[in-house]
């Protein structure tokens, strides 16, 4: 193991001077990225009478945008780990959730895309699967003599 040498005071200045810097600059790019958010979600709502609640919900998508920004740059990077993918899917959700309480997005089920199954006679959802499953099960349970 090698000894590292003691920073000069000036070392010392020059690193923090630069966490600081770095520090600043990210605080005013999250600063810009909410505002511009928050002005375009205020225009798309147009004249809608500002309410607490409105408000609440702008402040909501406007965090979760920010945050979903960051994420996503962290991700580009390959800086992401685990926890940082699950914290953009959870803000994803969340923006999304916020959007459709604005009335700037909708949810259908029947809208969302389903995936093609991947091969052929493959269960197309959840519900699908669950019910082929619990068919095995039963048909497992009922003894030879009663097929």
């Amino acid at each position: 193991m090698e000894a590292t040498t003691p920073l000069t005071a000036d070392e010392r200045k020059e690193r923090s001077d630069k966490v600081l810097r770095a520090r600043y600059e990210t605080r005013e790019r999250r600063e810009r990225l909410a505002a511009e958010f928050r002005a375009r979600l205020r225009a798309e709502l147009g004249n809608a009478p500002p309410s607490a609640s409105t408000d609440g919900l702008i402040d909501v998508a406007t965090s979760a945008y920010v945050q979903i920004v960051e994420l996503s740059a962290r991700y580009n990077r390959a800086l992401a780990n685990p926890k940082h993918v699950q914290a953009l899917s959870l803000a994803r959700g969340q923006l999304s959730r916020a959007l459709i309480l604005l009335g700037r997005a909708s949810y259908n089920p029947e809208d969302t895309p389903q995936a093609e199954p991947a091969e052929p006679g493959a269960p197309r959802s959840l519900a699908e699967w669950t019910e082929r499953w619990r068919a095995r099960k039963a048909a497992e349970a009922t003894p030879e003599a009663e097929r």
